[in-house]
């Protein structure tokens, strides 16, 4: 069994600061939900995404996964999809093997709306 920590835990710290701490306490790995505590989202910078890839590999640090904001009952689907596709991107830079999705909340009223919302969840 690995045991890894969720920087969402450290929100004051650097993002180097929530790598080298796997090492300092002896973890297996890291979740990665904050970047200089910031939630990542699609929107993380380039320079931002380079810098934690440079943290990363430069400790040969192993990623448990990439923690996103995307909600999958999202009545915005492009948007959503669109944001998995970035997320995606910086988890393969940064050598996530997992993306975390939130369910989010079905929609209230009529049984077709949450049957379709429902029916969106599994199509991923």
């Amino acid at each position: 069994m690995r045991l890894c920590y969720s920087n969402l835990a450290c929100p004051e710290w650097t993002f180097e600061n929530s790598v080298e701490a796997v090492r300092t306490y002896g973890l297996d790995g890291l979740e990665i939900r904050l970047f200089d505590g910031d939630v990542v989202t699609p929107a993380l910078s380039a320079s931002s995404r380079r810098r934690a890839e440079h943290a990363l590999r430069h400790t040969a640090m192993k990623v448990a996964a990439l923690d996103t904001s995307l909600v999958v009952t999202s009545p915005d689907r492009d948007r959503f999809l669109a944001g998995i596709e970035v997320m995606a991107e910086i988890a393969e830079q940064w050598g996530a093997p997992l993306l975390r999705l939130f369910g989010g909340r079905l929609p209230p009223g009529p049984e077709p709306k949450r049957d379709n919302a429902l029916r969106r969840a599994a199509d991923l």
